[in-house]
């Protein structure tokens, strides 16, 4: 070991292999992407949010109370449409972007070789 970064020894031979280790932020969870929407930012990067959609829910409802206690629960202020609840902004350089389109490409293809074959929902 030759060189030294921020005062740790540092290999100048990597060889063929590297231990990789994953930690998952504190900020960290699974959404469902039922779509992206996105383009190319300023800084020329590729950009792109992942969201879901459902129908909107109300902010206020108001319960209708007979004798026999509650009987029906009415929304005060339906917003008529279709809300895309965007979850996450993705933005990647150009090489980064290609890595990740081939990556992606490769796991469409195996999923879809397993629908082909009759496999079940994966």
């Amino acid at each position: 070991m030759d060189s030294q970064d921020n005062g740790k020894e540092v290999p100048n031979d990597w060889g063929t292999k590297s231990l990789v280790i994953y930690e998952q932020s504190r900020h960290f969870r699974v959404v469902l992407a039922e779509g992206a929407v996105g383009g190319i930012s300023p800084r020329g990067r590729v950009s792109f949010a992942f969201y879901n959609e459902r129908v909107p829910i109300p902010q206020y409802t108001e319960l209708q109370i007979d004798r026999e206690g509650l009987s029906a629960e009415v929304p005060l202020d339906e917003t008529p449409g279709l809300l895309r609840e965007v979850e996450v902004q993705i933005t990647m350089g150009l090489e980064e972007a290609e890595d990740f389109a081939s990556w992606l490409t490769t796991r469409v293809e195996r999923v879809r070789r397993i629908v082909d074959q009759g496999g079940e929902d994966v």
